[in-house]
């Protein structure tokens, strides 16, 4: 009895039990976790940052020229290889705490001199004097013709691509430089390659190995060996 009474009075006031519904829950948003970043000069000097691993490279980029006063447009960041992009992420590169990034110091390549002017054409030689009419005495003897000089260029020329400087390598360093270029992911022939073009520049000669040697200063070909 109490039951039904209890049915009848839902029904009069027209109240009717309604289903809990609950939202489902939205997955959460990727969290980024700092991470210490190992960096590698290609004079094997080492040193670590700390980043979120959804940093950008140029993220990177802008710290390390301020930590490492190098002019943030000269820097170049290399992962296994292959040179990092601005609007990449460290994670999506692939770099780990377990991993390290090389950073080198391209410096801006200066420009080439001007072409010297041509040299002037030489004046055309004057024409030769009328032989004197037969009995008469010439006042004055002509002057003898002065050939045209032409201007002495200037003996000092511009440097070559090629010149060394006072950043090279040698004894165990270079070796160490090789072995550094080595595990950037290049072949050991391709380092010794680019080294000797660059003058052991470590610098240049990873430059080399991206952009390529210029034919100006491609190493000569080593002499072939006599036959017996």
């Amino acid at each position: 009895a109490t039951f039904m009474a209890l049915a009848y009075g839902l029904r009069s006031t027209g109240h009717t039990p309604r289903a809990s519904s609950t939202t489902p829950a939205s997955d959460p948003a990727p969290v980024s976790s700092a991470m210490k970043v190992a960096f590698k000069t290609l004079t094997n000097q080492k040193f670590e940052e700390d980043f979120a691993d959804d940093a950008s490279i140029g993220d990177v980029r802008a710290k390390l020229s301020e930590t490492q006063k190098i002019p943030a447009p000269e820097m170049v960041l290399i992962h296994k290889g292959k040179v990092l992009a601005d609007d990449a992420t460290l994670a999506a590169a692939g770099v780990t705490e377990a991993s390290f990034i090389v950073m080198m110091h391209q410096k801006p390549k200066a420009p080439k001199p001007a072409p010297p002017p041509p040299a002037p054409k030489p004046a055309a030689a004057a024409p030769a004097p009328a032989p004197p009419a037969p009995g008469a005495t010439p006042d004055a003897t002509p002057p003898e013709a002065t050939p045209a000089t032409t201007p002495s260029t200037d003996a000092s020329a511009p440097a070559t691509a090629g010149t060394p400087d006072s950043s090279l390598v040698t004894g165990a360093a270079l070796q160490e430089t090789i072995n550094n270029m080595m595990s950037m992911g290049f072949e050991r022939d391709a380092c010794v390659k680019a080294l000797r073009a660059a003058f052991n520049n470590p610098d240049r000669a990873v430059e080399y190995l991206l952009t390529g040697i210029p034919e100006n200063v491609m190493p000569p070909a080593a002499p072939a060996a006599a036959a017996p």
